[in-house]
């Protein structure tokens, strides 16, 4: 039985290339034969006699004969495959998806001005949603989730009206003003315009300790949102003072964003990022690798806390993100890389690292099961 199901799926990978020898040879020898000859000729060569005359080899039937045979036995391979696995309980293979969790977009445009706090130094360059729809593409992106940017701050219009363009391509996380009184209106209110998370960066201990914040994330876990929690460089001092407000609301999904930009020789803050596996509803975006790493790319020297991010948490708590346009911003340490290269990097060299059903859960499972539901 063994051997049959090892056999079964070689046969399948072979035959369509022996149909197309055949093929090409029965096309160089000519075709002049009628339809109702050339049908009887797909059988003949199945009988002995009819398929050697005198020690000569018919060339053109044996090709339609057994052309025939290998269209149907293919078909009947494949399907025999498909219900013995079925039988065996085993699932058939679904088609990976990829989705980039962490992009932002802006543009020059009065109908969306910059925050106050932007104006005097805006973005040099428009980063838009087109553009990005352009990159996806070109990358084999199937599918991507939009952060509201610092530089519209708590104006999510643009953003939103992104979302609602493509709602097949996008979705959208906005940010809110975890100082503000009306805090918890805001965000029912963005989520009823289709927005699907809130982030909240750099998180300042000031706010995240006070009582309003572990509101907010109540509420977030009522409209069934995750909170992003973008920690800054060096994130891993400020988990010590996070993650006793997360215990008070153990129900709420939160997503640590680019592996709280630990640094990769700083063990202490290695460790409190791995701690956190122990809530079981946090996740962790695989990210930035880029701006932690000494080198240049692929960044090897960050594959290993990849690696263990993955180990300790779980695939199915993990996932990409590209951070563009911010890995092109040498404002940011290491922004000096583009969008296809953090792509291939999670496509190509995670896979040196990560099992393949954890790859592909990395690489979308994980953040499609969150963001794209439907």
């Amino acid at each position: 039985r063994d051997r049959r199901e090892e056999l079964i799926p070689a046969l399948m990978r072979v035959w369509p290339g022996i149909l197309l020898l055949i093929l090409a040879e029965e096309a160089s020898a000519g075709t002049s034969a009628r339809s109702g000859s050339r049908f009887r000729a797909a059988w003949q060569p199945l009988a002995v006699p009819e398929f050697i005359s005198g020690g000569i080899f018919h060339r053109r039937e044996a090709a339609r004969g057994i052309g025939t045979l290998l269209v149907g036995g293919g078909a009947a391979l494949l399907a025999f495959h498909q219900s013995n696995a079925r039988l065996r309980g085993i699932a058939p293979a679904k088609m990976s998806i990829v989705v980039d969790s962490a992009v932002h977009v802006w543009k020059k445009d009065p109908a969306y001005p910059w925050s106050q706090q932007a104006a005097a130094n805006p973005p040099a360059k428009d980063a838009s949603a087109e553009e990005l729809l352009a990159l996806m593409d070109a990358n084999q992106v199937d599918k991507t989730v939009i952060i509201q940017p610092i530089c519209y701050r708590f104006d999510n219009s643009y953003v939103r009206d992104t979302i609602a363009r493509h709602p097949k391509r996008f979705a959208g996380v906005a940010r809110i003003d975890p100082e503000d009184d009306n805090a918890l209106h805001h965000l029912e209110e963005l989520t009823n315009q289709g927005f699907v998370g809130v982030r909240f960066g750099p998180v300042e201990e000031k706010w995240w300790k006070a009582p309003r914040m572990l509101s907010i994330l109540q509420k977030a876990a009522d409209l069934k949102i995750p909170v992003l929690l973008f920690l800054g460089k060096d994130g891993g001092k400020s988990i010590p003072w996070i993650e006793p407000v997360l215990r008070q609301v153990p129900d709420v999904l939160v997503v640590i964003d680019h592996m709280a930009d630990v640094s990769i020789s700083d063990t202490t803050q290695i460790e409190a990022l791995l701690a956190l596996a122990a809530l079981p509803k946090v996740h962790i975006k695989i990210s930035h690798t880029w701006a932690l790493s000494n080198q240049g790319y692929p960044w090897s020297d960050v594959q290993g806390l990849v690696g263990k991010v993955v180990s300790v948490f779980g695939a199915k708590r993990c996932m990409f993100a590209t951070d563009w346009p911010v890995c092109m911003m040498p404002s940011w340490p290491g922004g000096d890389t583009n969008y296809a290269e953090t792509v291939k990097l999670a496509k190509d060299e995670y896979k040196n690292i990560l099992s393949p059903e954890d790859l592909q859960l990395v690489l979308g499972g994980t953040a499609a099961s969150i963001w794209f539901k439907g």
